[in-house]
């Protein structure tokens, strides 16, 4: 689900001629993915068999891979949402609705019973970061030059 937004995003941005837009989306999900899926096999943590799974997961456990997707999609739509808005209310609105689906998709990992709770936390973490760390050098109006955003 998550993919086919950032692909839908990207996309719609790209029809818009917001190149630059959908290089940070592409990568905030690409980054995220392989960051994710590089990690699990380094750390190695088996999925918890406290109780039983609600859905089939397989492989490493940490970080969530869902928790981590999300978190970069959702939080880099966000940012360029919220870089539109004049409005500070209408800013908090967009970057809370991003947080409150990443929750939702976080918890959702751990009620299934695939993921313990820092699998989550570390997911949320390394998405959010990876994605940060992006809009730090994409962001619309930035400049790699000299370092800051100019806004």
């Amino acid at each position: 689900m998550t993919g086919l937004l950032a692909v839908i995003a990207v996309s719609l941005l790209l029809i818009a001629a917001a190149f630059r837009q959908a290089i940070f989306i592409a990568l905030a999900f690409a980054g995220a993915e392989l960051l994710g899926n590089g990690i699990k096999p380094l750390i190695g943590r088996l999925r918890p068999d406290i109780v039983p799974h609600l859905v089939e997961a397989s492989g490493e456990s940490f970080p969530s891979g869902h928790s981590t997707l999300s978190s970069a999609v959702y939080l880099g739509l966000a940012l360029l949402w919220s870089s539109r808005i004049a409005s500070r209310n209408g800013r908090f609105a967009c970057m809370t609705m991003a947080i409150f689906v990443t929750g939702l998709v976080g918890f959702s990992r751990i009620f299934l019973g695939v993921h313990f709770p820092s699998d989550v936390i570390g997911g949320w973490a390394l998405g959010a970061g990876w994605t940060l760390l992006a809009w730090r050098f994409l962001a619309p109006g930035s400049s790699t030059k000299s370092g800051t955003l100019n806004r």
